[in-house]
């Protein structure tokens, strides 16, 4: 994730200081190109990431399933990877990416059915699953809970820690749906009404904003994590010590 907000963040951030140094659109044309390959990519290999993730969160919860990390990790990287670098090869091989007026992505005359199924229908349907998945994986975490309040020691240990991955993951698709929310919101107006001058324009602005905050809100993901992991492990080591101190009940 973090890689994923790096470098979409750093392409982001040179294509605007090489505007702002130039006092005009980013010439020559193939570095405009290249700054919104990595755009394409980057972005797009997030919003695969994130989907692998509700998936993951899902599977655990609903299925029972134990996720085995670790050997065949490099599948789930080709296609969060490789999936968005073949689509912006062949983007790039129909001459769709270029000045869209503002940044270096796709083409504002050529790039419009480009923009449309490499971004705005993409982001709409893993928006829409990843909103489904997370509502499943919620409702199984909340009864599972339950189960647990009610039962008796330790006998749930595995439960809880699949409980505890779960969350984990729940959180960076909260993170997602902030950074990412008003963007599909934006793609959907624009598929509704086909005419970009009838969005909103405060839309335009909290579009900007909450997309290129995706650093900061994995930030306080990985706060919040480190926080639990923490105070897990602190309860952990009480219920362990206990455990050991000698009964005194027959005493």
């Amino acid at each position: 994730m973090a890689m994923c907000d790096g470098l979409f963040n750093m392409s982001h951030f040179t294509d605007h200081m090489h505007t702002l140094i130039t006092r005009s659109h980013v010439l020559p044309r193939g570095l405009c190109k290249f700054y919104a390959f990595m755009l394409a990519e980057f972005t797009t290999a997030q919003y695969l990431l994130v989907n692998i993730i509700a998936i993951n969160a899902f599977v655990i919860m609903r299925t029972d399933i134990k996720m085995q990390f670790g050997t065949r990790d490099w599948r789930l990287l080709l296609w969060t990877f490789g999936a968005p670098f073949v689509g912006a090869t062949i983007t790039a091989g129909l001459d769709q990416f270029g000045p869209t007026g503002s940044i270096c992505y796709f083409d504002a005359v050529k790039g419009g059915t480009a923009q449309m199924w490499f971004t705005t229908v993409p982001v709409i349907l893993l928006f829409s699953t990843n909103v489904v998945l997370y509502f499943l994986t919620w409702l199984k975490i909340r009864h599972q809970t339950e189960i647990i309040m009610q039962s008796l020691g330790n006998q749930c240990t595995s439960k809880k820690a699949s409980i505890r991955a779960a969350q984990a993951m729940l959180l960076f698709l909260v993170a997602f749906f902030i950074q990412w929310g008003a963007l599909s919101l934006f793609g959907l107006w624009n598929l509704i009404t086909a005419d970009p001058s009838k969005v909103p324009e405060p839309l335009y602005y909290i579009v900007v904003i909450l997309s290129n905050m995706g650093g900061v809100l994995n930030l306080g993901v990985y706060f919040i994590i480190r926080r639990r992991q923490r105070g897990t492990g602190k309860s952990d080591e009480k219920i362990n010590t206990s455990d050991t101190k000698p009964s005194t009940s027959r005493l």
